[in-house]
């Protein structure tokens, strides 16, 4: 596609607004701005900014040639993908700008100049180089013999010389190393890194120090650049906060609202079971009632009216055994399975003969699982095995079971029925799906 400017298609006025779009049957759309998905035989077409911290990174979008709109559910779960997506972006360029800052830090030690400084302890005699010269700030001449010192900032002095004391001790003879500020005489304040040694003279008794030698290096850039990193991870941590904070609240808003709808559907699905007694109740009445009159198509109105109560009944029950599979916590404990499904067909006479033929393989694996739920999915596969099969054919059912993978099950059933076509077995899981 290239690169969009604002204003361009779609995306690029999402971009602009800085709003989220949603077009249904866009095949049917004269817009032109919709002329790209259009050609790309798009139906459905959702794009979403993605906003972080008041910034813009971009556009998401989700499109489908199949499905001609999209539910409110959906629509909700692709704001909140876009909503993760842009923070996982910002994380990532911050993680990019705070290495970028550890880069120019490395490249600021590798250039940095070495001062070389040498004292006499017998003449008091100093030499240094050029660029300890301008480290210290001194002009061509022979320098004091405590320039060091001198330059020394006064709350630095005492924690070095401290350092240096050990290196002038003939029992430590330490090395001496420390970072300190120098200020000097033009007012102007230079971090360094400083290490140094006292060369003794080994003939006297006790040996006694003739020369200290030093090196000094400009360590300006580098304390600049750790306060910067440090500023940036205090900035990156504040900002990460945030977002965390952010994303915790949506959650548990997200969290929320679905526990509400949950137990508003389950209060709802609760009270229909009530009317729906009642009724089958007054049509089973009418039927037993040997005053009647009813006519022989009344009499079957009835049936059929008790028959769908029944079936309405049996989705409520099972609406309500899904709703508390979600609402509790599965204890989980050994199980065999193949125990388990024996005892399912000798509860359940559609499950023998003559009305059924089922099998269960005499080598089944034991699992980790819940009883109770792993007992009614296997009821509810099993009574679907012989149900839905052509008139007059005896249910053919097998229940196998083995290993995929260490650790992992996979349970079977296979069966001689009419079978799902696949344009509809992604209905299968859906709740009041046939």
């Amino acid at each position: 596609l290239g690169r969009v400017k604002f204003g361009q298609i779609i995306c690029g006025r999402v971009a602009q607004r800085q709003e989220p779009l949603v077009m249904s049957d866009l095949q049917a759309c004269e817009w032109t701005d919709a002329a790209l998905p259009w050609r790309l035989g798009l139906r459905v077409y959702a794009c979403h900014p993605l906003v972080s911290r008041g910034r813009l990174l971009g556009t998401l979008a989700f499109a489908s040639r199949t499905r001609t709109h999209l539910e409110l559910s959906e629509l909700e779960f692709l704001r909140l993908i876009s909503d993760y997506a842009a923070v996982a972006i910002d994380r990532a360029r911050n993680g990019r700008e705070l290495r970028q800052s550890e880069e120019r830090l490395r490249l600021a030690l590798e250039t940095a100049a070495l001062g070389a400084y040498s004292r006499d302890l017998r003449t008091n005699e100093v030499a240094l180089n050029q660029t300890c010269r301008e480290l210290l700030g001194i002009a061509e001449g022979a320098p004091p013999a405590s320039i060091a010192y001198q330059v020394l900032h006064p709350e630095d002095q005492q924690r070095v010389l401290t350092e240096v004391a050990r290196a002038f001790d003939p029992a430590v003879r330490a090395h001496c190393a420390a970072e300190f500020r120098l200020l000097r005489s033009d007012g102007t304040l230079r971090w360094v890194s400083g290490r140094g040694r006292v060369i003794f003279d080994e003939l006297g008794a006790p040996p006694r120090p003739v020369k200290f030698l030093g090196v000094l290096q400009d360590i300006t850039e580098r304390k600049l650049a750790e306060q910067e990193l440090l500023r940036a991870k205090a900035d990156l941590a504040r900002a990460n906060a945030e977002l965390e904070c952010r994303v915790q609240e949506r959650t548990a808003k997200l969290q929320e609202a679905l526990a509400e709808l949950e137990q508003m559907s389950y209060s709802m699905m609760h009270d229909m079971r009530a009317p729906l007694r009642a009724v089958h109740s007054f049509a089973s009445l009418l039927q037993a009632d040997p005053q009647n009159r009813l006519s022989a198509e009344s009499q079957e109105m009835l049936a059929k009216m008790k028959t769908a109560v029944s079936r309405m009944d049996h989705l409520v029950r099972d609406a309500l055994g899904y709703t508390m599979v979600l609402r509790q916590e599965l204890g989980l404990e050994p199980l065999d399975v193949g125990a388990l499904a024996r005892g399912i067909l000798q509860t359940y006479p559609d499950f023998q003969p003559p009305r059924a033929q089922v099998r269960v393989a005499p080598a089944m694996p034991w699992v980790l699982g819940n009883q109770a739920a792993l007992t009614q999915c296997l009821s509810h596969l099993l009574d679907n095995a012989v149900k839905f099969v052509q008139p007059g054919q005896v249910p053919q059912v097998e229940v196998l079971a083995g290993l995929t993978r260490p650790g992992w099950v996979r349970i079977e059933l296979k069966d001689n029925g009419l079978g799902i076509a696949a344009a509809d077995q992604d209905k299968v899981f859906r709740l009041f799906e046939r």
